[in-house]
This record gives C-alpha cells, structure tokens and sequence, in this order.
C-alpha cells in the first residue's frame, strides 16, 4: 500500500516536472519570436557613415500609387524619354537634371546627359553623371555644400524596370560633418545615360525623410516611358 502511494507521489512529480519545463520551453520560444520580430524590424533603419548596407533590408514601395491621382509629366529636354511625378513636388531644371523637391532637407533628381550617343555599359552610368548630380542637387538646395567629387555607392544590382535594364543602387555622400542617403538607379534609354536618384541632405538623416525619398523614386521610375 506505501509503495502504490510513493509510486503515485513520484509519477504526479515527473507528470508536474514535465508540465513545468513544457511551459518554461513555451516561453523562451515566444521570447526568441519577440526578439527576433525586433531585430528584423531594425533592417528598415538606414546607417549612416560608412556603414554597409544591405540592398535587400531597404524597403521598396511595390504598392505604391504610381499613377500619381495628381500627377505631372516631365520628359528630358530634347528626347522622349517621360517621367511622372507627383505635382506637390516642386520642380527646377538645372544644367543636367530635372530637380524635384518640397523642402531643402531631401530631393529627387532625374540627372542625364543628352548631348551624347552613349553606348557604353549601364555601370559607366553612375561614374559619368555623379559629379552632374552633385552640382546640380547642390545648386538646387543649399548651394555648394559638398565637400566630394563623387557620392560612394555602397552597395548596387541588376533589377529590369519596366522592360529597361537599370541597376539600383544605395550610397553615401559627404555634406561637411556627415554622411547623406543617396538612393537611385540607372539607365540607359535610347543612348541617353540617366539617373533617377534620391538625397537627403537634411543632418538628422530622419527615417521618415529616407523613407519618403525611397517611395518617390521608386514611383517615378515605374512611370519611365518612350512612347508617349
């Protein structure tokens, strides 16, 4: 009769023993999903300095509206390569982009060269029309605040954009004490070499102004058209 009791006692023991540790292995998975929820949520922040960045943590706008409910048309001066863009964005043409823009602190510049037949390889884009970009997004800003030749790209790839190879690409450039978000791709239409890329010049480098950068490129270049 005490043996049946003690057998009882030590099997509702392992039964509790293992209840416990069931629970307590619950929890650390729960924990394990939190942290790991966070972490992934961290992949949207952008690094600044020379920080790498991983292309595939950028977040791309693949729903955005490209159709733009209040839209306008810009094309590159003597060609018909069309762009659309949204009409809150103010406008200026410099020597070698069409500026947009609704405040000093971030742009989008659609930097070309159309005085030549370019016949070169899509990579040579971003070499050629990087000090033009520089120039003209200065002059259309803060005035000449850049303190490089050239904006580094950190990192880049191949990616089609409607039917066009281009190759999309973030970087760096230096303004005084710190680094600016640069955000764009490239192309080459009809033997025109272009850039559509987004700055943010502003020194807090917010979230909200990369993300704002992010979305507007990647809905102006999904409206690239030469047909109209």
């Amino acid at each position: 009769m005490n043996n049946d009791i003690k057998n009882d006692k030590n099997g509702n023991v392992k039964v509790s023993s293992i209840v416990v540790i069931l629970v307590i292995l619950a929890l650390i998975l729960i924990i394990c999903g939190i942290l790991i929820n966070k972490f992934v949520d961290v992949g949207d922040k952008v690094l600044n300095g020379n920080d790498k960045i991983d292309i595939n943590n950028v977040v791309e706008n693949n729903d955005s509206n490209t159709n733009f409910e209040n839209k306008k048309t810009v094309s590159i001066p003597g060609k018909n390569i069309y762009f659309d863009y949204d009409k809150s964005l103010k406008k200026k043409e410099e020597a070698n982009s069409i500026i947009l823009y609704n405040s000093n602190d971030y742009l989008v510049s659609i930097t070309f060269n159309k005085s030549i037949t370019y016949k070169d390889s899509i990579e040579g884009v971003i070499d050629l029309l990087n000090r033009s970009f520089i120039v003209d997004a200065s002059l259309s800003s803060r005035g000449d605040l850049y303190n490089t030749d050239k904006f580094t790209v950190n990192t880049k790839e191949n990616i089609k954009v409607n039917s066009f190879d281009s190759i999309k690409f973030i970087g760096t450039l230096p303004n005084r004490t710190w680094n600016c978000y640069v955000y764009g791709y490239a192309f080459v239409i009809e033997d025109t070499p272009i850039m559509v890329i987004g700055l943010v010049s502003a020194q807090s480098q917010e979230d909200e102004m990369i993300k704002n950068i992010q979305n507007n490129v990647e809905s102006i270049i999904k409206t690239i058209n030469v047909e109209r």
